[in-house]
């Protein structure tokens, strides 16, 4: 897969959700069998989102705790842990929540990558509401500024810490096929295929899709 790390992007983000932006970044689209696993996932999870009592199909997303556009790229290679349900979160996000999803799972930007959020739901954070008094908690404006290095901008040694990471978190990557891993994780053999034999990256975008992160 190549990814446009600088994209001169064309799509006007200005009409994408926040998520969809980030894809079209990276020139990114999901797999043909998310729809189903995302939907799955939330329903195994009753639409709640993991920090809050906010439950509801549409007002919690999937956040994905090593972001897609991480986990997608070509230095990483990943793509079993789009779909791993230890990777996924519920989060809650958009009008009437507490947009747990941008400001925990990602700290206010959805291009950020928030190693702790697993603590995060359950520490300090998890009674400050409305959501939004976050944003002036010092501890949540020093991670926010000193997040973790952007994708773009990430050094080989950045890359490596983040590969160690994920198989400290994960294990080392499956070879299993990605629907192999789907019906051993979900129960359900996925309708659509990428008819890719091996767990690997997700492939370059032709639609934008605005689906977890």
């Amino acid at each position: 897969m190549q990814q446009n790390m600088n994209p001169q992007n064309p799509v006007d983000q200005t009409v994408l959700d926040p998520r969809g932006a980030v894809l079209a970044d990276y020139n990114l689209t999901r797999s043909p069998q998310w729809a189903e696993v995302e939907q799955a996932f939330l329903k195994r999870n009753n639409y709640k989102c993991a920090m809050c009592s906010i439950t509801g199909n549409g007002q919690v997303q999937v956040h994905h705790i090593a972001p897609f556009h991480y986990i997608s790229s070509p230095n990483i290679q990943r793509g079993d842990l789009e779909f791993d349900p230890r990777n996924l979160m519920p989060l809650c996000q958009g009008p009437g929540t507490n947009d747990h999803h941008e400001l925990v799972g990602h700290l206010g930007n959805f291009q950020y990558f928030n190693q702790d959020v697993n603590a995060d739901i359950i520490g300090l954070w998890k009674d400050l509401l409305p959501a939004n008094l976050l944003k002036v908690q010092t501890d949540w404006i020093t991670r926010n500024k000193n997040h973790f290095p952007l994708l773009n901008a990430m050094s080989p040694q950045d890359i490596a810490s983040f590969i160690a990471l994920l198989e400290t978190w994960y294990g080392p990557k499956p070879q299993d096929s990605v629907d192999v891993l789907i019906e051993q994780w979900y129960g359900f053999k996925p309708r659509n295929s990428s008819n890719i034999a091996v767990a690997n990256t997700s492939t370059v975008a032709t639609t934008t899709d605005s689906s977890g992160n």
